[in-house]
């Protein structure tokens, strides 16, 4: 980088040394990002602990993002590289490229450890920003059935599900009360000021600020962790915006449609013990050049010591979204920015030299060489129209921002009546038409048939806007003409991301064996395949029906995840067990399950699944004690023994199931439950006449007693008892 950076590296050095001491081992990095801070949100006011960070920064000041986009702009962070070169557009598609090392590989080849906290649902695995790290907690994603039943504690592929920063801030401190080291990175990303503007049913800049809050204690409880755990002194602590919100600018609640100064100039602070360095600070803080967030990455290594000084690199930060086209049809956006000013595309081109107001700019050929290339690098060029006017556009935008409030506040009708007056205003355009049959369908309106036969008429070729027009058909139960256009946009030359959103696609209209297809061919961009890709591709596979097929991709995850984890997932060996399991392969296995638990003890599901193993083995004694071990702990020992005699008797291990309640019952005499719960297991081993003394010992203490009244008429109808806990509820309910 140029004499511009080179000072703010030495800066983010100094603190590293002065932070870790001389001659101490590696210090440790958090890097904490935000979706959604806005430039301006930052103050002694409302956020006090950025404001606190803020105030003995290394480094404070705000930073051009390159896309408006979660996920883009992390990319960029991670990798050092603007989104556009990473070949990657929209987040809900994104791909990382294996040749595009993370932040998180390079630190480990240092040998940090690396453990990631991350917040929002499309930051999964797929995107491949997860690459490098050790361990992560990531959000289910609440759309996907799990192929465990207990699985829902874990992530599955792609975007869905969000954990609050207060959680997340928890789940940092609990995980540095036993790692609490020198040489440790730590990524945790922030997601609750976009979801507070996305749910949309409070007023957006209320929601704003109170999301605001719970960001900025959770940071505050993030220092205070450091400093419990005696970290701080040798940790840097980075907080950075990946982009902002435009809450009205320019007609946007969000962002992603326009680049209105909100969204594009977010704050960045880099701060930690003896942060400060006199004379130095403030002129950092106060430095309007503008400073691309590709180059924090490697500001971010040096600041732990890695690595000589920046090298001599461009300082035009670049910044564009691709969403107007594919929402509305309108042109994209796009800027590059240096020392002598902005040059900017909005459609139409326009140069403003630095310390020149707006309405002072001068042609496209008058900008500067630089900015220029840089611009036509990323495909975008002077010559720009629209068939909607800024007049229109803005329109269209109001229209969807009225709709918007009038759906909050119950009146769906006018919000419908407002968005039809969008579609027609932008028709075929993807953004309102999606709204209105949103809405649609929260009101329980059937949405007209005219709308949803457009959707079957797409009038572009663009992957991204094909795969948009597919989902809202098999949103709207038209799986038959989203097939086609599945099966059309199969044969068009797509990135992996795309590859990977077909897949989904496939997925969701039951075409599992399509959907591996594609996965398959994401695989084969990556140098190696990707342990994710693998288990999605072997959970395909196994819902399918292709038990052998299945196995051998599980294998083939736990072979590529010795490459890039520690340890092998507890989670794809269950599942690699089951697979065993179906094809007899019984000793293997258990090994697999075992293997599962020794990794993961609180995980419960392999002591279950060993369990139909050993029993269809004929190992009884040893399936009882796996049942036992599959159910959770529960303190009550009378309610702790009915749920363990439940499931034993539920397995058909009844001499099991009546010893656990019989030495339950030696210590709690007496106890309706248990005695009724007793008789249940009599009557299923043949014995009725000792269910039947129970029962009446039961009822000689308590008439009422619902189960016991059932159980009796059960064995006086001569009823085997077979069904066994059928009567579970009623017995919990005598307690």
């Amino acid at each position: 980088m140029d004499r511009l950076l080179r000072p703010l590296g030495a800066t983010l050095a100094l603190l590293a040394f002065r932070g870790s001491g001389c001659g101490a081992s590696q210090p440790s990095l958090g890097l904490v990002t935000v979706a959604g801070l806005r430039g301006d949100a930052i103050s002694s006011d409302t956020t006090p602990e950025l404001a606190r960070l803020q105030q003995g920064a290394a480094l404070s000041r705000r930073v051009i993002t390159p896309v408006p986009d979660t996920v883009a702009a992390a990319a960029t962070l991670m990798t050092g590289r603007d989104a556009d070169r990473l070949g990657i557009r929209y987040g809900d598609l994104a791909r990382l490229p294996r040749g595009a090392p993370t932040l998180a590989e390079k630190l480990r080849a240092e040998g940090y450890r690396t453990v990631a906290f991350v917040g929002q649902g499309s930051l999964s695995p797929l995107s491949g920003l997860l690459r490098g790290f050790q361990q992560s907690l990531v959000p289910v994603n609440v759309g996907d059935v799990p192929v465990l039943a207990d699985e829902s504690q874990r992530a599955l592929p792609r975007a869905g599900g969000w954990i609050s920063a207060t959680k997340l801030a928890d789940a940092v401190g609990g995980y540095l009360l036993d790692h609490s080291r020198r040489g440790l990175f730590i990524w945790v990303h922030l997601a609750d000021l976009s979801l507070a503007l996305e749910q949309g049913t409070r007023d957006p800049e209320v929601a704003y600020q109170e999301a605001l809050v719970e960001i900025d204690e959770a940071i505050g409880y993030l220092r205070e962790s450091l400093e419990t755990y005696q970290m701080a002194d040798h940790t840097v602590l980075a907080v950075v915006s990946l982009h902002g919100e435009a809450l009205g600018e320019a007609g946007e609640l969000r962002h992603g449609l326009s680049l209105t100064d909100s969204v594009v100039n977010v704050p960045v602070v880099v701060g930690g013990r003896g942060a400060r360095t006199p004379g130095d600070t403030g002129q950092r803080a106060q430095n309007d050049t503008p400073f691309p967030l590709a180059g924090l990455h490697e500001l971010l290594l040096e600041s732990v010591g890695l690595g000589p000084a920046p090298a001599a690199t461009p300082t035009t930060a670049f910044v564009a979204t691709w969403w107007p086209s594919r929402d509305y049809g309108w042109p994209d956006l796009a800027a590059a920015a240096s020392r002598e000013g902005w040059l900017r595309l909005d459609p139409e081109p326009r140069f403003v030299p630095a310390g020149s107001p707006d309405d002072q700019a001068v042609p496209w050929e008058s900008a500067p060489a630089e900015l220029r290339q840089r611009l036509e690098q990323a495909g975008f060029l002077p010559s720009r129209s629209s068939e909607h006017s800024a007049a229109e556009r803005d329109q269209v935008l109001r229209s969807m921002a009225r709709a918007r409030a009038a759906a909050n506040g119950g009146d769906t009708d006018a919000a419908l009546e407002t968005l039809r007056h969008a579609v027609e205003l932008a028709p075929g355009a993807i953004g309102p038409l999606r709204a209105y049959l949103l809405v649609a369908r929260q009101a329980e309106s059937s949405a007209p048939q005219s709308l949803l036969d457009a959707l079957a008429e797409p009038t572009t070729s663009a992957p991204a806007r094909v795969i948009d027009l597919a989902r809202l058909l098999v949103e709207h139960d038209r799986d038959e003409r989203a097939a086609t256009l599945i099966e059309e946009l199969s044969r068009s030359s797509l990135s992996s991301g795309e590859r990977l959103a077909l897949a989904r696609l496939y997925e969701s209209i039951g075409a599992r064996e399509a959907a591996v297809e594609q996965i398959e061919a994401a695989e084969a961009e990556e140098d190696f395949p990707a342990p994710e890709l693998c288990e999605w591709k072997a959970d395909q596979l196994l819902r399918a029906g292709n038990t052998y097929r299945a196995r051998l991709a599980y294998e083939q995850a736990l072979e590529s995840s010795a490459r890039v984890s520690t340890q092998r997932s507890p989670y794809v060996l269950a599942k690699l067990g089951d697979c065993l399991a179906s094809l007899s392969e019984h000793d293997q296995a258990l090994q697999r399950y075992a293997e599962a638990v020794r990794i993961d003890p609180t995980y419960r599901y392999p002591h279950a699944r060993a369990a139909d193993v050993l029993l269809e083995q004929g190992q009884q004694e040893m399936a009882a004690h796996a049942l036992i071990l599959s159910l959770p702990e529960i303190s009550d020992p009378v309610a702790r023994a009915l749920q363990r005699a439940q499931r034993l008797q539920q397995r058909g291990l009844l001499g099991h199931a009546a010893s656990e309640l019989s030495a339950t019952l030696e210590q709690h005499p007496h106890d309706d439950a248990l005695e009724v719960q007793l008789a249940r297991v009599y009557l299923q081993a043949g014995q009725p006449e000792q269910a039947r003394k129970l029962v009446s010992e039961v009822l000689a203490r308590s008439p009422d007693a619902t189960a016991a009244l059932k159980l009796a008429e059960r064995i006086e109808s001569g009823e085997s008892g077979s069904q066994g806990g059928r009567d579970d509820a009623s017995a919990g309910s005598d307690r």
